[in-house]
């Protein structure tokens, strides 16, 4: 298998024409960077443990490696970002750190229920809302739904998917 085949299996949803459009800084992992490299000086190859500021908020890099996918395919690079120590995406690293507020995957191909809920667990966030679930149904968000209201009945906290067009204040 082609090193270019297996990131595009991994990243399916990276798409470097979207990003070449913006006029905006790049902040990422090396493997997404080196697909940037016409951006020049605006793409910014961050690890875990390096911190920036972009748009007013401060940012702390997390992970450094996606989490496990496939046995004949390494883990791509990939990292999780802590916003202004509050909110933390942890991109598909599953990257244990404390931070209050966790944008939690809820599925992939790569991620089952007991990892999720493992994951979440590990975490134990104050407040977990489920994202990455593009790929799933009708009835597979209705099952998502049911496993974090029952997490969140668990753990006593907000464990939730959020629907398209709701937000939250933090």
């Amino acid at each position: 298998m082609a090193a270019h085949s297996a990131v595009q299996r991994q990243c399916a949803y990276f798409d470097p024409d979207r990003l070449r459009g913006f006029q905006s800084d790049v902040y990422t992992c090396a493997g997404v960077a080196r697909h940037l490299s016409e951006l020049g000086e605006r793409v910014h190859v961050v690890r875990d443990g390096d911190h920036f500021s972009v748009a007013g908020f401060h940012v702390s890099v997390s992970g450094d490696k996606h989490h496990f996918s496939h046995p004949d395919v390494p883990p791509a690079d990939n990292v999780g970002f802590l916003i202004d120590g509050e909110v933390f995406n942890p991109g598909d690293a599953l990257t244990v750190i404390v931070a209050p507020t966790l944008l939690l995957p809820g599925q992939a191909p790569w991620l089952t229920v007991p990892d999720m809920i493992g994951y979440l667990r590990r975490m134990t966030p104050r407040r977990a809302y489920a994202i990455h679930d593009g790929l799933v149904n009708e009835w597979g968000l209705k099952i998502l739904d049911e496993v974090l209201a029952m997490e969140a009945e668990r753990a006593g906290a907000d464990i939730r998917r959020l629907r398209p067009g709701e937000s939250v204040e933090l």
